[in-house]
């Protein structure tokens, strides 16, 4: 494993921009992309053990392929895994190249579409405050060193999501009787790690959450191979 040396900042500030877009703009993107997953592949909807397809499914999809082929760069999107094994470490292989990480240890949303009782942006605020108020742990270590995070506050507007399908099952909740088209109306506050490109070689990566209403303790094993 390659040593890690603590004094090259390997995080992103949160106004910094990757292939021209701010850590905003990457996790509505981010969204988009989870929200388009079958209930086979989301990572947020299948119990049981790990399974390392699921936090790599279709990666790098059509957005990162564009956005790396005019930019030379672009994001690779590491979704939280609440229902892996404890103690598991999920293995993902990486293309070498200058693919930033997104990942989130602590993420609340509301929209009407999940919350069909929340009807005013005032509701679906006071929902995720509480929600984001319960979290009592959370840190995310890369190779043994703590990262910060970056704070992502989208709750003073609904943003529109459009997941391009909704998934088969009432993923998350979702009842698609309750969304006439595949369009999500968002609000969300969430902490969010991006880091810079890594070395060749193999890197670990943990995710810690705990609050009243969910447990995140997932490990990953991020392999940078050749190209």
């Amino acid at each position: 494993m390659p040593v890690y040396n603590p004094n090259v900042n390997r995080e992103h500030d949160l106004g910094d921009r990757v292939a021209d877009k701010t850590i905003i703009d990457w996790t509505i993107e981010w969204w988009k992309w989870l929200l388009s997953k079958s209930d086979e592949e989301n990572p947020f909807t299948v119990v049981g053990p790990a399974r390392p397809h699921r936090y790599i499914a279709g990666q790098p999809n059509e957005l990162q392929q564009q956005t790396m082929k005019e930019y030379g760069e672009s994001v690779w999107f590491v979704a939280g895994a609440p229902y892996a094994e404890p103690e598991s470490t999920i293995r993902i292989p990486i293309p070498a190249g200058r693919w930033s990480i997104l990942a989130s240890p602590a993420n609340v949303i509301a929209c009407p579409e999940m919350f069909p009782s929340l009807k005013t942006l005032q509701e679906l605020q006071k929902h995720v405050q509480k929600d984001a108020a319960g979290t009592y742990e959370l840190y995310t270590l890369l190779d043994g060193f703590s990262l910060n995070g970056c704070v992502v506050d989208l709750t003073d507007k609904i943003v529109e999501v459009d997941s391009g399908i909704l998934p088969p099952k009432n993923m998350m909740n979702i009842n698609k009787k309750n969304n006439s088209d595949t369009t999500l109306h968002t609000i969300q506050y969430g902490i969010w790690v991006w880091i810079r490109p890594l070395a060749s070689g193999d890197h670990l990566l943990r995710l810690h959450g705990y609050s009243r209403f969910y447990k995140l303790d997932t490990q990953y094993q991020l392999d940078v191979t050749g190209p």
